[in-house]
This record gives C-alpha cells, structure tokens and sequence, in this order.
C-alpha cells in the first residue's frame, strides 16, 4: 500500500483550485516514480491510484472499494476495460482492509502496457471489474493527466 501512500501524499500536496466535490486526474511526478491519480486536489479523496516506482518500472493500481465490499481479503482477478477502445487488461490483485480508514483496497501490479496507456488516453470510461463488482470513472482529463507515468513507466521506444 506504499504506492497508494505516496499518490496521496502528492495529491494533498497539489493547489489547483478545484471545488471539494470534483474529482479529476491528475499527474503527479517525483524523484521515486510518477503517478495518475483520480481525486479530489487538497484532500485525501482518491478513489484510483496508478503508481510507477523506479527503478523497477511496475505498475501499481490501488482502488479504493468501500467499506462493504466482498471478500475483505484475498486473492482476486482485476479486468480493466475502457469503452470505446477494445483493449482490456487482466491483472491478479489482492484486497484487504486498510488499518487508516477501514475501507477494502485492492492492490494490482503490473505494467504500463501500450493497451492500458491506450485504454487511459482514449476511452471514456474506465471501468475495473473484480468478478461481479465493477468500478467506473470518467476518463475526461486522464489523457493530458498520464504524461509523467508514461514518461517514467512507458513502454521503451
């Protein structure tokens, strides 16, 4: 949960001038990796949080699935889907309850691969589905947003 630590800590740190109840994506960059986080500026309100550290270059997706959420721990399959694009992406995660605020959290690791980077630049909708559960945010921004982890974590060219 490290990652999920250190895309809040640069999201709280952001003065953009957004109203409390709008979240948008932003790109965050700093010395140990680069993040796309999907919140609130000035709070602690990020629902979704893609996290590169280097010098690995993994990928790290942490969601934040509510307090309700089933199973509260374990092993899951992560499907992530971006309409209208026709990529998708299958990730092994693993859920558990956060000490700090009660809520489950999924954590899945990966890459930036070209079919998410795809997904983020032109879907409109990301949706992650964890069997029958699914997640939806609006991808307006994201495109813009993801510079700083397509430029750390991106497929070399």
């Amino acid at each position: 949960m490290k990652a999920a630590v250190l895309a809040m800590a640069g999201l709280a740190a952001l003065s953009v001038g957004a109203r409390a109840d709008d979240r948008i994506w932003l790109g965050l960059d700093y010395e140990s990796g680069a993040s796309l986080v999907y919140g609130v500026p000035e709070s602690d309100d990020a629902p979704i949080a893609f996290v590169c550290e280097l010098p690995a270059r993994e990928l790290i997706m942490d969601l934040s699935l509510g307090e309700a959420f089933q199973p509260r721990s374990g092993k899951v399959n992560v499907k992530i889907t971006a309409p209208p694009t026709t990529d998708s992406l299958a990730l092994g995660g693993e859920v558990q309850v956060s000490e700090e605020i009660g809520d489950v959290i999924l954590e899945a690791r990966g890459r930036l691969t070209p079919q998410l980077s795809n997904m983020l630049a032109k879907g409109k909708e990301l949706i992650i589905a964890i069997g029958e559960e699914k997640r939806t945010f609006p991808l307006t921004g994201a495109s813009e947003a993801m510079r700083p982890l397509s430029s750390a974590c991106g497929e070399p060219k």
